[in-house]
């Protein structure tokens, strides 16, 4: 069972019981397991634009980033990592998300597009599952970071300021 998470009840001794299916009377199956105690350092203040690396040493381990929102804002999650199996969590106001890092925001998924985030407080958090590796993220505030495009026809070029990360325009449009 690689999906199962216990919180224990008391502190103290326990004891792990393994037992065979009832109908299989061979002596040679296989089992293995895994006793893990998962990471949990204290949260850490997530600044929007700042690129977070880390890496989940075990399955289960987590990171917890911490903001808060005097007013809505615009933001967007944006990607660094294409590491399976690890995932994030935006927990607040309303409705919880989470995605994978493998498709957070790229074409496969559109999974979480530029979303209007209400005021409040919010906690991101990294990892939990069963699974183990690196990650990175920014976390964009788009009134902040994007960049203004004229709309006037002008070709727009340039590199991209992380490889693999989203670049955020601007411009002004009238409806219809």
């Amino acid at each position: 069972f690689s999906d199962r998470t216990y919180t224990l009840p008391t502190t103290g001794e326990y004891t792990l019981l393994l037992e065979g299916r009832i109908y299989s009377g061979l002596a040679s199956d296989d089992f293995s397991f895994v006793l893990n105690r998962p990471a949990d350092p204290t949260p850490v203040n997530l600044v929007f634009g700042t690129t977070y690396t880390g890496t989940q040493a075990a399955a289960g381990d987590v990171q917890r980033y911490r903001f808060t929102l005097a007013a809505p804002k615009m933001v967007a999650f944006d990607s660094l990592a294409n590491t399976a199996g690890i995932s994030w969590t935006l927990n607040g106001p309303g409705d919880a998300v989470t995605r994978s890092f493998t498709n957070s925001d790229s074409f496969e998924a559109g999974a979480f597009p530029p979303v209007l985030l209400d005021a409040g407080e919010y906690e991101l958090v990294v990892g939990g599952g069963f699974t183990s590796g690196a990650y990175g993220f920014r976390m964009l505030d788009l009134a902040a970071s994007a960049q203004p495009l004229a709309g006037d026809g002008t070709l727009v070029q340039g590199t991209p300021t992380i490889a693999n990360g989203t670049q955020a325009f601007a411009f002004t449009a009238t409806a219809g």
